[in-house]
């Protein structure tokens, strides 16, 4: 069995500082660290921060040894032409700087769109801002990662936008939740995203319960590792298929909330993720 990189995004530890990022990766094993921008997080890695905080950001990560793979943004793509558009990839062209700056090859967008659209619409739309998107972004060296998330949890939905635009700057990040929750299988939802493109992966470990409909019901197993969902069966998919890059714990919290030991979370599934991803 293949070992992988794991690592957690801010949402885990939304009041730490980069240095107790930095911290935590050196004393419960991670070796990489996904920033979600805009969110009030203590990171401090924003769009609009001074690039000397930055790079301080950057360095305090390099040399701990420490992974910054993907920005983790909230841009939506499944809009229309025109203005709204134009805005859609001015933010994601700031973000590419964010990224550049801070050496991150990927960064995360969602598809999403108005509640009232039918999938070819929604998949049009997406596909119509990220080929424009590609075209802007060509030669800066950084991946635009559409999630299997939200309107496009279904590895389908993002698998056909990436067969629409087919541009070297687009590739997914397969959040395996999602793709589960709607009933692909884990087979099913790869070989739609096809082996290649996935070059970044949320994880989390889940109970999962399949009622009498056929409807999945999950809940969240703080237990890494001991829930049952299909953890080490999607180690192996990538694994076979060569996949070199990182298994990103997602949780969201807010920051402030008394009620959440950051600490104590990233102790526990630090252990938990090493024991199943990098037992081989």
């Amino acid at each position: 069995m293949a070992t992988f990189k794991i690592g957690f995004m801010s949402s885990t530890c939304p009041d730490f500082s980069m240095r107790e990022v930095v911290s935590a990766c050196q004393k419960y094993g991670f070796q990489s660290f996904d920033p979600r921008i805009n969110w009030g997080h203590g990171h401090g890695i924003e769009p609009d921060a001074p690039a000397s905080q930055i790079r301080e950001a950057r360095h305090m990560a390099e040399d701990a040894g420490v992974d910054i793979p993907c920005i983790a943004t909230g841009i939506s793509v499944a809009v229309p032409g025109g203005p709204e558009r134009i805005a859609v990839i001015d933010e994601m062209k700031r973000v590419v700087d964010l990224c550049r700056l801070v050496g991150a090859p990927y960064m995360r967008i969602f598809g999403r769109g108005k509640d009232d659209l039918t999938e070819d619409v929604r998949v049009a739309l997406a596909s119509e801002t990220l080929a424009e998107a590609a075209a802007a972004l060509k030669g800066a060296d950084v991946q635009v990662l559409l999630e299997t998330h939200d309107r496009f949890r279904a590895a389908r939905m993002v698998g056909r936008v990436l067969d629409e635009v087919d541009a070297p700057e687009l590739a997914a990040l397969w959040d395996t939740m999602h793709t589960v929750a709607v009933g692909e299988s884990i087979e099913e939802s790869f070989r739609l995203l096809g082996p290649k493109r996935i070059k970044h992966v949320h994880t989390r470990d889940l109970h999962l319960t399949r009622k009498e409909d056929g409807e999945i019901v999950s809940e969240y197993c703080d237990d890494y590792g001991k829930g049952n969902f299909p953890l080490r069966e999607i180690d192996q998919l990538l694994a076979e298929a060569g996949f070199a890059g990182t298994l990103s714990l997602e949780r969201i919290f807010k920051p402030g909330d008394p009620d959440h030991d950051a600490d104590g979370f990233l102790r526990a599934h630090g252990a938990g993720m090493r024991s199943v991803h990098q037992a081989g």
